[in-house]
């Protein structure tokens, strides 16, 4: 019998979130695992700013302070897909 047709390698898994800024202040945002400490990028995202992320299940995204310490972190998975930074400044809410 003929051999079984190798599988295609499939895509790397993408998270594509829209996250809206309901903050009335521009806040900064890291994208890696430790904001202070480890590798990453920061951003920052004007108020009532909607920007599209596209993740990996498992990234983090986190609000920071002026320090670079970790205000609130998300962790991007599956079925995310609309988010919001509460008007607090300190979270996020799924929108």
């Amino acid at each position: 019998p003929p051999a079984p047709a190798a599988q295609a390698p499939s895509a790397p898994q993408t998270v594509s979130i829209t996250m809206h800024n309901t903050c009335p202040r521009t806040i900064k945002l890291f994208e890696g695992k430790e904001p202070k400490f480890g590798s990453g990028t920061q951003t920052n995202m004007s108020s009532n700013e909607i920007r599209n992320f596209t993740f990996r299940p498992g990234d983090m995204l986190w609000i920071i302070d002026d320090s670079g310490n970790g205000v609130s972190a998300l962790t991007a998975g599956q079925g995310m897909n609309r988010m919001k930074i509460l008007p607090s400044c300190s979270g996020f809410v799924t929108d």
